[in-house]
């Protein structure tokens, strides 16, 4: 876990918008299933990691071009929190 957060202090320091939200916070809305872990590129893409047994086992890519309401209503809802 200390590596990601090293990465993402990288990014972000580069300029990506990197957030994280604290999981107290959001338990009323993961009572069906676990907020997915969400990686947005600008206006280009986005991707929904897939964990195996905790490790990520790849992502689901949604592009901005064909999947516009996804990614518009996820960056929504993430900005909210």
């Amino acid at each position: 876990m200390q590596w990601e957060f090293f990465v993402l202090r990288v990014r972000v320091d580069v300029g990506d918008d990197i957030k994280a939200l604290d999981a107290r916070k959001i338990s009323d809305i993961e009572k069906d299933r676990p907020v997915p872990e969400v990686v947005i590129l600008g206006d280009v893409a986005m991707y929904e990691v897939v964990y195996d047994d905790g490790n990520a086992a790849g992502a689901n890519r949604f592009r901005a071009i064909t999947d516009q309401g996804n990614v518009s209503r996820i960056r929504h809802a993430l900005r909210a929190q």
